[in-house]
């Protein structure tokens, strides 16, 4: 007769904080409130989030109290478009006109931004999309909306 171990193996888990973990990578959409329809450029964001296997942030700035609502609106609505299964997407708006001070202060290792063709920064207006590439050390995508500059 065999004798059965009563006596339950002992299970260690190693505790790791947050910042032990390796964040998610993220595709950050910059978003400004003068943009067009968000469903133009929706698909086009899933695709680069599809290919890259990343989750989204709809970032957006904005100054004014009062056009915060809508744009908040505005990156539901993005949002809900972008929904898939394999996709998760969050929105975030910030006060503010700096683009790249604002998104060094959330970028991660492996996040990557993506912006509008025709977004433009700064005293000068410049491209934003010239201005991130110069200033962060990240893939910058540039989003077409088919129209021209």
């Amino acid at each position: 007769m065999n004798k059965l171990d009563t006596t339950s193996p002992v299970l260690t888990l190693s505790s790791a904080s947050h910042s032990d973990l390796e964040p998610a990578c993220r595709l950050i959409v910059l978003c400004s409130a003068s943009e067009a329809e968000p469903s133009k450029l929706s698909n086009q964001i899933l695709e680069i989030a599809h290919s890259l296997h990343l989750n989204v942030l709809l970032f957006s700035l904005s100054n004014h109290y009062a056009e915060e609502s809508q744009l908040r609106r505005k990156l539901i609505i993005m949002s809900a478009i972008i929904k898939d299964a394999n996709v998760s997407t969050e929105i975030m708006i910030e006060h503010g006109k700096d683009w790249v001070k604002q998104v060094k202060k959330i970028l991660r290792t492996g996040d990557v931004v993506a912006c509008y063709s025709n977004q433009k920064t700064g005293l000068f207006r410049k491209p934003l999309e010239q201005v991130l590439r110069s200033n962060l050390s990240t893939p910058v995508y540039i989003l077409s909306d088919g129209k021209p500059n």
